[in-house]
């Protein structure tokens, strides 16, 4: 079964006539893997469409029906940026550099008619929507607690049912209970997506007035270790986990042993130490709170940190043998303080410096939210992975499948068919494998980060400054020397030495424990929106082109 994906050329009006800029800008950095057919079959591309699109209605604008904000080249998600950068200009007035600089990625800016959008009769309806959206963004994040709250129950109640154990009666229920991943939270997640780009924003602005060419490092300096931001809270709590270990005379023996082995922690850890919580038992309540949480963790296929937590316990491991010695909560602190003290002496009891207050506030609290909207979604992934692994276990006890692994690459609509009974699955390992040729291709595929309409554009080039200076966008401000220490999968973050500067092609939450060993990043791709950086005090460049390959 070969098919052809379709393209819709349905757009907004004005810019009908301009060719379809498809750009990885984004997708690259929380998406770099191969979509296989599960995934693609479950309609999550279709979930990205839903969420762009209601970033555009929540402030009125009308959104032309059958537009595609998304698509997939080579197996690989891929945004419209043609359609989005329109759309932003003529709903609420971004400029297309702007958003270019925000999302990071190497697409051309398209034309607009008016450099300053929000002028006019015009400019006035796109101020509107932007109050519209401030308004959405309040509301918002005073039921969010709620929201997440439901959300999260219902993926623990989903992560506590034996699979295995189901009948196939029960599977299929689940298997259409389970339904597009995050669906729930779709509307809330794009109105607190807009809320945690539009207050730095606002930020940026008002200090650029009193302190320009400096907005961006006081943005960055008063946002820095802003409390609640979950993907970072991880990272600190893994520090204080080897703090526990160090104390712990059987944890102590087990990660300085010759023949470290991180999965045989249960066999030979006890739950209680001399009379005292273990080692093991503050990583299993670890585990509780972000064991739903992976590197990579869109990607169903791999496992969750509950699943196999190697990648944390190498981490523990390295800060026990080698430890970065870095009291992170002060360095932080001092550099807030320095900030709101600049800040103080050039405004004194001027009301834009209690503005500025405010919006770091609020800044905070944005990026917060949607970081943690976003933990809960992952969330849902933990029991759609043990639904699917016990649905790729039966199949293979049926010798429908040849491996457990196959069912990722089986259609929803193929499993269904299967449990219901309409279909006895003859055919499907030959399809299986067919598939997972074509999989592996695309793997080996270095993709586009442009393509136009349909013609995939040559990759831009690492740009040269001066001499040996190489220019990226500035992601979180800052100054960082050290030997550079290029990784391409956290797997490898052992690594990564005390004080140097990380290089990687991408990075996502669960990347986030090794910047706290880092002095430095810069990565391939990445926009100015990449604010939990900040939470870190990590000197940060992004969208520097072909770096790892410097």
């Amino acid at each position: 079964m070969n098919t052809r994906q379709l393209i819709t050329t349905y757009t907004f009006t004005p810019v009908v006539h301009l060719p379809v800029i498809w750009s990885n800008a984004n997708t690259k950095e929380v998406m770099p893997f191969v979509q296989g057919t599960l995934e693609r079959s479950l309609g999550i591309m279709g979930a990205g469409d839903m969420l762009i699109s209601f970033m555009f209605t929540a402030s009125g604008y009308k959104v032309p029906e059958g537009l595609a904000f998304t698509r997939f080249y080579k197996g690989r998600p891929y945004f419209n940026m043609t359609a989005t950068q329109w759309g932003l200009y003529d709903s609420i007035g971004m400029l297309p550099a702007e958003f270019n600089e925000t999302m990071g990625g190497h697409q051309p800016e398209i034309p607009t008619p008016d450099p300053y959008p929000l002028k006019g009769k015009e400019g006035r309806k796109r101020q509107a929507r932007k109050m519209r959206i401030a308004l959405h963004v309040m509301r918002t994040q005073v039921r969010a607690k709620g929201i997440i709250r439901k959300v999260w129950e219902k993926g623990e109640a989903r992560s506590r049912k034996d699979y295995p154990q189901l009948s196939d009666e029960a599977l299929l229920a689940a298997l259409h209970e389970i339904g597009v991943l995050g669906m729930d939270l779709i509307p809330e997640f794009a109105i607190l997506l807009m809320g945690a780009m539009a207050y730095p924003e606002l930020l940026k602005r008002i200090l650029k007035r009193y302190f320009p060419g400096r907005e961006e490092a006081l943005t960055n300096a008063l946002m820095t270790g802003g409390s609640g931001i979950t993907s970072a809270e991880h990272g600190y709590e893994l520090l204080k986990l080897a703090d526990i270990a160090r104390d712990d005379k059987e944890a102590l023996s087990f990660f300085t042993a010759g023949d470290f082995q991180p999965l045989t922690w249960r066999e030979r850890l006890p739950l209680t130490s001399t009379g005292n919580p273990s080692f093991r038992s503050h990583f299993e309540e670890f585990l509780k709170k972000y064991g739903h949480r992976g590197v990579y963790e869109l990607d169903i296929k791999n496992p969750r940190w509950s699943e196999d937590p190697t990648y944390l316990l190498e981490f523990i491991h390295s800060q026990i043998v080698n430890p970065v010695g870095v009291d992170f909560k002060e360095m932080q602190r001092a550099k807030r303080e320095r900030a709101r003290q600049e800040i103080k002496e050039k405004l004194g009891l001027r009301p834009s410096r209690f503005i500025i207050s405010y919006l770091t506030k609020k800044s905070i609290k944005g990026v917060a939210m949607r970081e943690t909207i976003k933990s809960v979604a992952v969330k849902g992934i933990e029991p759609t992975c043990l639904l699917f692994n016990a649905i790729g276990t039966r199949l293979v006890a049926w010798g429908i499948l040849g491996e457990r692994a196959d069912v990722y690459h089986c259609a929803w609509i193929e499993l269904t068919s299967i449990l219901d009974g309409s279909w006895d699955g003859r055919g499907l390992k030959l399809l299986v494998e067919e598939r997972k040729k074509t999989y592996e291709e695309y793997k080996r595929l270095d993709p586009p980060d442009v393509v136009i309409d349909e013609t995939p554009q040559p990759k831009a080039v690492v740009q040269e400054v001066s001499g040996e200076v190489l220019e990226g966008i500035g992601v979180a401000a800052g100054q960082a020397t050290g030997a550079v220490r290029l990784i391409n999968h956290p797997k490898d973050g052992h690594l990564l030495q005390p004080g140097e500067i990380l290089v990687a092609p991408s990075t996502d939450p669960g990347w986030t424990p090794l910047f706290l060993r880092a002095s430095g990043l810069i990565m391939e791709v990445g926009g100015s929106f990449m604010r939990m950086m900040r939470s870190h005090s990590l000197p940060t460049s992004g969208s520097c082109v072909t770096i790892t390959n410097v």
